[in-house]
């Protein structure tokens, strides 16, 4: 269902559990160091998730009256 709305892609394409290096000026929003993060980059360690990003996204058209502000409604049991 989702293939239907979005078009995803991997951030990274090396195979997960390789080792990667990780250059200075990365996307800290593309990519998350985590364990021992000490030092300058380059960093060096194992790919555990390559990430994935939408490459497009296209949802239904929603009604004219819908309230996208809305999260979650607020619930009443009867």
């Amino acid at each position: 269902m989702l293939r239907e709305y979005l078009t995803l892609s991997p951030i990274r394409s090396e195979q997960e559990e390789s080792r990667i290096s990780v250059e200075a000026g990365f996307n800290t929003q593309e990519i998350r160091l985590t364990g021992q993060v000490t030092g300058q980059a380059p960093f060096v360690g194992t790919l555990i998730h390559k990430g994935w990003r939408a490459d497009s996204i296209t949802l239904p058209k929603l009604a004219d009256n819908y309230d996208t502000s809305i999260l979650a409604p607020a619930e009443v049991e009867l």
